[in-house]
């Protein structure tokens, strides 16, 4: 899946920059969060409900498509990690404990 912003290769160049020197969070523009099914909602967002991004996640169960404004009636301890109503790398971490399938069993590296 992929986008465009449209924006021109110099305008890129800046935001990569500010990006990788984290003077820009790309947080910021997270609306919505969706399971790789909802892709076609998230593409299909074309009525342009969603003021931002939307954050596909392929592990996820059954979301759907899910506003950061809506996420605390679905699962409310992902709401509350929230950084002041914005997407962040805690509440992305409790999105994927709750709704995500189980991570694989760690590999045991242990020779006898």
């Amino acid at each position: 899946m992929f986008g465009s912003s449209g924006s021109v290769v110099s305008d890129m160049e800046v935001l990569l920059d500010r990006i990788a020197h984290r003077r820009l969070d790309t947080n910021l523009s997270v609306d919505a969060v969706s399971v790789w099914r909802g892709g076609r909602w998230a593409s299909g967002a074309a009525d342009r409900t969603m003021a931002g991004k939307i954050v596909i996640y392929p592990s996820l169960h059954e979301v759907g498509l899910l506003s950061l404004a809506d996420l605390g009636g679905a699962f409310p301890t992902v709401a509350s990690k929230l950084a002041d109503g914005h997407w962040c790398l805690e509440a992305e971490r409790e999105l994927l404990k709750v709704a995500g399938s189980p991570p694989p069993a760690p590999a045991d590296d242990k020779h006898d």
